[in-house]
C-alpha cells in the first residue's frame, strides 16, 4: 500500500495516522539528532516518543551488540525507526539486519525502515535491510526518500499485525 506525499513531515503524518490504528498505544522509538518537529507531530497524535536507536552510528557508541541490546530492552510492540544508511562507513551487513529482524520480531516490534533514496549506493542496504525484514516475517513499514518525495509504504504482511 504506497502513498506518496512531499517530503519527511507529510510521510510522517500519513506514517502517524496509520500507527494510530496498528498500534494506538504503542512507544515510538526516533533518531536522536534533528528529528525536533517528527517527535512533536508524533506526541500531538497521542504517541509516547523516546530516542534511539539511531542509524548510522556517527557518534562514538558502543555500536551494533548496544543496538540488539536496546531493542531487546524496549517495551513489547514498540514502533523502532531503523535507518537504513548508504553503503559505507555504517552500513549494516546482511547478517545484522537479520539480527535486528529477530529482535524485532522476539519482542513484536513494528520497525519503520528509513531508506536513502534510489540510487545504486543505496540499493544494496535497502534491500538487505527489506530483504531481512521478509525472511524473518517482521511487519515493518518502509519509508524511502524519491525525487524529493518520501513514499511510506506497508508491506501486505503488515495488515495482519500481532
Amino acid at each position: 500500500m504506497p502513498v506518496r506525499t512531499y517530503g519527511g513531515m507529510g510521510a510522517l503524518r500519513v506514517a502517524a495516522a496509520l500507527l494510530r490504528t496498528l498500534r494506538p498505544r504503542a512507544c515510538v522509538y526516533l533518531p536522536a539528532a534533528g528529528w525536533r518537529s517528527r517527535r512533536r507531530l508524533l506526541e500531538t497524535a497521542g504517541f509516547q516518543v523516546s530516542a534511539d536507536p539511531y542509524l548510522p552510528v556517527r557518534t562514538p557508541r558502543p555500536g551494533f551488540a548496544w543496538l540488539v541490546a536496546a531493542l531487546c530492552r524496549m517495551p513489547e510492540r514498540s514502533v523502532v525507526v531503523l535507518r537504513a544508511p548508504r553503503a559505507g562507513a555504517g552500513a549494516l551487513t546482511r547478517l545484522q539486519w537479520a539480527t535486528l529482524a529477530d529482535a524485532c520480531k522476539s519482542m513484536h516490534h513494528l520497525p519503520i525502515l528509513e531508506l536513502d533514496g534510489p540510487d545504486a549506493e543505496s540499493a544494496s542496504t535497502a534491500a538487505d535491510a527489506v530483504c531481512s525484514m521478509v525472511d524473518s516475517g517482521v511487519p515493518f513499514m518502509l519509508a524511502r526518500l524519491v525525487s524529493g518525495r518520501v513514499a511510506i509504504s506497508l508491506p501486505e504482511a503488515a495488515a495482519s499485525l500481532p
